[in-house]
């Protein structure tokens, strides 16, 4: 499975691992340019900003906290590449963004063992995941990764906590 990936990766490498290529549409328009500018701000202040400025004034940080993902947790990485590890921030925020389907992709592979337990259904099921239009959205809409990181891991937590009342109180406070 680890080579399909790894192969789907260098099949789109224009995309996925060449620096000065921008991501297209919403990523680049929205996300990527708050990312940079959290990136700039905490690697020159040491801290996440408080306020993003901007030609008309700006805005308070902590909304965009939830409608541009700014500390989503794939972001991390980005930021920590960025500012502790000096890669160029184009670069950083698409190993952020396959870090986020990965996370995914392993999601989908504990899903589909657990329901027909099989390693060799989870695999499928990743591989399923990886080549479906969902993941794929990520290149150029990360928000519908935010919407789509956590789904099969509630999921594969359902189904393994059966029988387990504790465990479902705490799918419910989700």
């Amino acid at each position: 499975m680890l080579c399909f990936i790894a192969g789907w990766v260098l099949y789109y490498a224009k995309v996925t691992l060449e620096p000065s290529l921008l991501l297209p549409r919403d990523n680049a328009r929205h996300h990527f340019p708050l990312f940079l500018y959290t990136v700039r701000h905490w690697s020159l202040l040491n801290t996440l900003p408080d306020w993003i400025y901007t030609q008309r004034g700006g805005i308070w940080f902590a909304p965009l906290c939830n409608n541009f993902l700014m500390i989503a947790p794939w972001r991390w990485l980005g930021y920590l590449l960025a500012v502790g590890f000096s890669v160029p921030p184009e670069m950083a925020y698409k190993l952020s963004l396959l870090f986020g389907m990965s996370v995914v992709l392993l999601g989908f592979y504990f899903l589909g063992k657990e329901l027909f337990k099989s390693a060799w259904v989870g695999a499928l099921f990743a591989i399923l995941g990886l080549c479906s239009a969902v993941l794929l959205t990520a290149f150029h809409q990360e928000q519908s990764l935010g919407t789509l990181l956590y789904v099969p891991f509630l999921w594969w937590t359902l189904l393994r906590s059966r029988g387990d009342r504790t465990n479902l109180i705490l799918l419910s406070a989700l």
